[in-house]
């Protein structure tokens, strides 16, 4: 018996996630939020995300 695969279990299909992509929208007017490059490491992101709100209860 093969055991189904994590994605297979999954409640949300891959297509649902595109969608669900295609409707976000640019922060256009908008001033609290903040970029995040997910091409640097989980490490990175968290130090850059804990330096804005340090920054930013600074203020």
């Amino acid at each position: 018996m093969v055991a189904p695969s994590a994605a297979e279990q999954h409640y949300m299909k891959s297509s649902m996630v595109d969608s669900q992509l295609d409707l976000l929208e640019d922060p256009v007017d908008e001033t609290d939020f903040v970029v995040l490059d997910s091409s640097q490491s989980r490490e990175n992101m968290l130090e850059s995300v804990v330096q804005t709100v340090q920054d930013a209860l600074a203020a």
